[in-house]
């Protein structure tokens, strides 16, 4: 889906420059639904810095809980910037 794309081009700097705390937040919203963005975050771990591992993780948690209550912002169509 487009949040595991998006998540994998932060990861690989494809398109973007490579922000690990994005690609932590993006992958780790996606990943129960999807087996590849498990399997994307297990394999890239041990490459990521703790603070930039623990910062996405939090702000996944932050966008869930936003997106659960309903009060998180639209995407509008660009989860990427140009």
């Amino acid at each position: 889906g487009a949040r595991f794309n998006v998540g994998a081009m932060y990861m690989n700097g494809v398109g973007v420059p490579v922000d690990h705390v994005k690609a932590v937040m993006w992958l780790t919203l996606c990943a129960e639904q999807e087996h590849s963005a498990r399997y994307l975050l297990y394999n890239k771990q041990e490459q990521i810095a703790a603070a930039d591992w623990e910062e996405g993780r939090r702000r996944a948690a932050e966008r869930g809980a936003e997106v659960q209550a309903g009060t998180a912002p639209p995407d509008k169509g660009r989860l990427i910037p140009r």
